[in-house]
């Protein structure tokens, strides 16, 4: 659970602060989604930018407001060739801990 890895603690800190955390992350260091890129190019210069917004939800819960974006390079099933695939994904988490709050 992120709330165990992260701490709702620190989570709650974060979203009282209304805190945003933008990162870069390089595809080599996502290893299931390094499996999946085209074989031939170095995954390591690949990148996603990551952006994550911490807000008070409902009922003052912790919240995560964020986003995905970039590219990714796979193998096309169907020609084997390069397939220079866009990432822009939206995502919105509310952080509970326990089932008691759900």
């Amino acid at each position: 659970m992120l709330a165990d890895h992260i701490g709702i603690s620190k989570l709650r800190d974060m979203a009282s602060k209304s805190e945003r955390l933008e990162v870069d992350v390089r595809l080599a260091d996502l290893p299931r989604v390094a499996g999946l890129l085209y074989p031939n190019l170095e995954a390591s210069d690949q990148q996603i930018a990551l952006r994550f917004d911490f807000r008070r939800g409902m009922q003052g819960l912790p919240a995560i407001n964020g986003s995905a974006s970039g590219f990714i390079d796979l193998g096309c099933q169907r020609c084997l060739g390069l397939l220079h695939w866009p990432v822009d994904l939206e995502f919105s988490l509310t952080v509970v801990q326990s089932e008691v709050e759900l």
